[in-house]
């Protein structure tokens, strides 16, 4: 069996707990009790949260459980669960739980002796490949009813601004907690990175004789997905006398006609010996260089018009020219840019330049969007970065090439985060767990599962994931790591009772 050492504690509780008009007093002589205790433990795959009456022996106890899964914080169902007390070695079972809902049980426990032991849980998987989990959550048996409810009421939570969060809500956004955590970071320079297309990925398309613009599409505009050899309109010669395709085409032919003619002759002559090999090389290579231009003639002209296509797979980022326009030869009319590995520069001032050696790892965020991609997520990797300053630039240049799965477009910005490699344990959450209101920052730290203070913390630095906390907080302490803005916005419904709904 695999043991899961719990990462919370038992959470003595008291609460108006499920019913209406429950108070604590005397009421005809009798004391009423209403108090509840919270258990919360964590394994590998499972939360498990329970509210139960306090233990006293000789006293039923009855358990509402709450099982959710850790990845999403959704209900975690086809399970098998196993509850038993165990004191100083002797094992008392509890009934079987009975499911409700997904992930919501029911059972009753009968203590029979008293002082601390322990909660014992056991979580199946049946038929899903994930084992079994056990969960070891510390307990206290009282001797009466009387001193179990009042030790359970004065350890009730306390907290100036508290928010309650059912998990009948947090199950329907995108929610999960972690715990606070150090890690062994260095500096993180936050700038800002300007995004490059990777040379030879683009290309400028020219015009190689004059003539009219003709657009075969009509809507090719800048942006446009365009590939390799797509015909993206044509230069009309329209019997232009100078510069013209015509010229072109026929200067073209009569010259690959001259070289191969001179080339037949001279090789006759060479078996004769009447030409030197000297003069057969260079009749061979003329030939060769005309061929090729007329093979690129065929393709690309006919004797009144030059034929333009893309010359590699990606999309148009400049257009030059119009429908309708004269171009003269040698005029750029278009660049096609490809946009599968983009680079990105940024520049930085001179007093970084001992860290850029040491960076371990480099993170981007767009502007305006709150997801941030790792250099990992993009395969990205670090080009280089300048080893001097120029006169009219005192800034150094770092560039990295990434994926382009953002679909960025290059000549725009983004956010660059450099984690430079050090050794000191820092604090930090999810930026994702950070609430700001007017330029203050709050987390929301969890009392229960279904109870959160809303916190004010000191941030720290940035590196687009993950922000230090300076204080505040302290390692371990669970937060609310994704949905603390849905958090943030009930705490202005009003008041909640956190266990409405429950089935005891």
């Amino acid at each position: 069996m695999k043991h899961i050492a719990p990462l919370a504690l038992l959470f003595a509780i008291a609460l108006p707990a499920c019913h209406n008009g429950h108070q604590h007093g005397h009421e005809a002589g009798q004391h009423v009790h209403d108090a509840k205790i919270f258990l919360t433990a964590y394994g590998s795959q499972t939360e498990f949260f329970a509210e139960a009456d306090p233990l006293f022996s000789g006293g039923e106890s009855h358990f509402f459980i709450q099982l959710s899964r850790v990845e999403d914080f959704k209900p975690q169902d086809s399970v098998q669960l196993d509850i038993r007390l165990d004191m100083n070695g002797e094992q008392v079972q509890a009934s079987p739980a009975d499911m409700h809902a997904k992930g919501t049980f029911s059972c009753s426990l009968k203590p029979v002796s008293t002082g601390k032991g322990n909660l014992l849980v056991r979580i199946e998987h049946p038929g899903q490949g994930k084992g079994t989990e056990s969960l070891r959550i510390p307990v206290e048996v009282f001797e009466n009813e009387h001193q179990a409810h009042h030790t359970a009421e004065a350890h009730a939570p306390s907290g100036s601004n508290t928010v309650a969060f059912p998990k009948a809500q947090s199950r329907l956004i995108d929610f999960k907690t972690e715990p606070a955590r150090s890690e062994k970071v260095g500096m993180v320079i936050a700038t800002v990175a300007r995004i490059q297309p990777v040379p030879g990925a683009q290309s400028d398309i020219i015009a190689k004789a004059s003539g009219i613009v003709s657009f075969q599409n009509r809507s090719i505009t800048e942006g446009q997905a365009v590939g390799k050899g797509e015909e993206l309109f044509s230069i009309e010669c329209g019997g232009m006398m100078e510069n013209s395709i015509h010229q072109y085409y026929a200067q073209t032919v009569n010259e690959y006609e001259k070289a191969k003619q001179e080339y037949e002759r001279k090789k006759e002559l060479s078996e004769s010996k009447i030409v030197s090999e000297s003069e057969l090389l260079q009749a061979r290579t003329d030939y060769e260089n005309a061929s090729a231009n007329y093979e690129h003639l065929l393709k690309n002209f006919s004797e009144d018009r030059q034929i333009v296509s893309s010359p590699l797979d990606g999309y148009i980022k400049q257009i030059n020219v119009q429908n309708g326009q004269f171009v003269q030869a040698g005029q750029p009319m278009l660049t096609v840019s490809q946009n599968r590995k983009l680079l990105l520069q940024a520049d930085l001032p001179v007093k970084y330049y001992p860290y850029l050696q040491n960076i371990a790892e480099a993170n981007i965020r767009e502007m305006n969007a709150s997801k941030a991609y790792s250099m990992e997520e993009l395969h990205g990797k670090l080009v280089s970065y300048g080893q001097s300053a120029q006169e009219d630039n005192p800034l150094i240049p770092v560039i990295f090439e990434i994926d382009n799965v953002l679909q960025a477009v290059p000549g725009t910005f983004v956010n660059l985060y450099l984690k430079i490699g050090g050794e000191t344990p820092r604090l930090s959450v999810p930026n994702t767990a950070l609430v700001e209101e007017m330029g203050n920052y709050f987390v929301f730290v969890q009392i229960t599962p279904e109870l959160f203070e809303k916190r004010p913390v000191v941030p720290g630095s940035s590196d687009g994931f993950r922000t230090e906390i300076t204080d505040g907080l302290a390692e371990n302490e669970r937060i609310v790591s994704r949905g603390a803005q849905i958090v943030k916005l009930s705490q202005g419904t009003g008041t909640l009772d956190p266990h409405a709904g429950h089935v005891h």
